[in-house]
Formats: structure tokens, C-alpha cells, sequence
């Protein structure tokens, strides 16, 4: 074979092998990159039209009403699009403990990429290590593929184990759709998930996901057609 001819036959398998990376890490097919490729073109070059017509200081405050799609920011944020791990796509890998350091290990099944929350011995306070960000990039307005998850959930709420857990979950807004119960370092008295009991009249009809990561504590976990269907 001519030398163009061998360079073509080994540079298409690593070229499938990339694009099968890319839409496993971004759940996102060539067909889809391109479009978003392409609206984020589109979207540029009216950013661009727009400070000619107007300038820049009036394109800036069009653009400070416009969201992002992906995390719900202005598209005027200095530090770009950010999405944290989303609590109920996060799952737990298990600890790591000694004397000095205590250390829970999580995987992210949105971006697929680890990290960790350490307490030191010395410091009971929480970090992170690792990745500790799903996403980072540019905003943009046009909404990402459905298939990826890399984003902030409008109606998405998170709350962590403790003595003012059970009066979040009274509390939540009808509206809620993601509902994550996540880790603390206290535990109060026995909570319940029992939406239509104790005065708790709150009907959760947009309700589809349901992450109890801290099952520890818990007297009643109820879902009732009535109530959550």
C-alpha cells in the first residue's frame, strides 16, 4: 500500500476508538456533536453581530438576562459553566480509614470520574479530593444532548443527614423531581419519608428519583400512589 494509504488504514480504527471514548464520557453521538457543534457557531457569531449593532455594553446586559443551559448560571459568569457531581448520580465506593485520616470514595456515574471526601483527624471538616467538578467549560444556551447528564437539575434537592434533615423533607416543594439524601456526621431522631401523613400534605407529583444514600436513621420510607406515583 502507498504510505497515505497504510496512514488512513491505521488512523481509522484510533478514530472510532476515539468517538466511542467521546460518547461514553459525554453520552453524545457524532451526530449530536455536530449539532451542538454547530449551534454553539451560531451562537457566537450573534454575540458577535449583536456588540456591533449595539456595543458591548449593552450586548453585555442582553446577555446577563440569558441562562446557561447546562448550569443555570448567567451566561456573564467570569468562571464559566461549572456542574457539580450530581448527588444522586454519585455512587459510593466504599472508606478508607486510619488513625489521621478518614476517607469516603465516591464515582460519578454522570462523567464517570472519581473522587473523594476526606476528614483529617486534626480537622473534622469535609473537603474534596480528586475531581471535583462534573463539568467545566464555556456557557452556552443550547441545551446539552438528553443523554448527558453533566448538568444541574432545575428541580433537584439535596440534603445531608442531620438534626434538621426531617424538617427539610417536610419542607420540600411540590415541584421537586430528584430528591437526594446524602451523608452527615450527626443523627437525630428516627426521620420519615411519608408524604399525606402528620400533617404533611404536600403531594409529590413530579417526583421520579429518589436517592437515599443514608439509609442509617430512616423509620418510615413510604411511597404511595396518592402521594408519590
Amino acid at each position: 500500500l502507498a504510505p497515505r494509504a497504510r496512514q488512513r488504514m491505521w488512523c481509522a480504527p484510533a478514530r472510532r476508538a476515539l468517538r466511542a471514548a467521546h460518547e461514553l464520557q459525554t453520552g453524545e453521538d457524532a451526530a449530536a456533536t455536530t449539532l451542538r457543534l454547530q449551534a454553539a457557531a451560531v451562537e457566537r457569531a450573534f454575540a458577535h453581530f449583536l456588540e456591533r449593532r449595539v456595543g458591548a455594553d449593552v450586548a453585555g446586559l442582553i446577555r446577563a438576562y440569558e441562562e446557561c443551559a447546562r448550569c443555570g448560571a448567567s451566561c456573564t459568569d467570569g468562571d464559566g459553566c461549572v456542574v457539580p457531581h450530581p448527588a444522586h448520580l454519585t455512587r459510593d465506593r466504599g472508606v478508607t480509614m486510619s488513625p489521621l485520616r478518614y476517607e469516603s470514595l465516591y464515582a460519578c456515574a454522570a462523567c464517570g470520574q472519581r473522587f473523594a471526601e476526606v476528614v483529617e483527624a486534626s480537622d473534622k471538616t469535609p473537603r474534596a479530593e480528586g475531581c471535583t467538578t462534573c463539568y467545566r467549560g464555556p456557557h452556552s444556551t443550547a441545551p446539552p444532548p438528553p443523554r448527558d447528564r453533566r448538568r444541574v437539575s432545575r428541580h433537584a434537592v439535596t440534603l445531608t443527614r442531620g438534626p434538621r434533615l426531617q424538617e427539610g423533607i417536610d419542607a420540600l416543594p411540590e415541584t421537586t423531581e430528584v430528591l437526594s439524601v446524602v451523608w452527615g456526621f450527626e443523627v437525630a431522631d428516627p426521620y420519615r419519608f411519608h408524604p399525606g401523613d402528620a400533617g404533611v400534605c404536600n403531594r409529590y407529583l413530579r417526583l421520579r428519583v429518589l436517592c437515599l444514600s443514608a439509609m442509617g436513621g430512616f423509620r418510615t420510607v413510604c411511597l404511595e400512589q396518592t402521594w408519590v406515583p
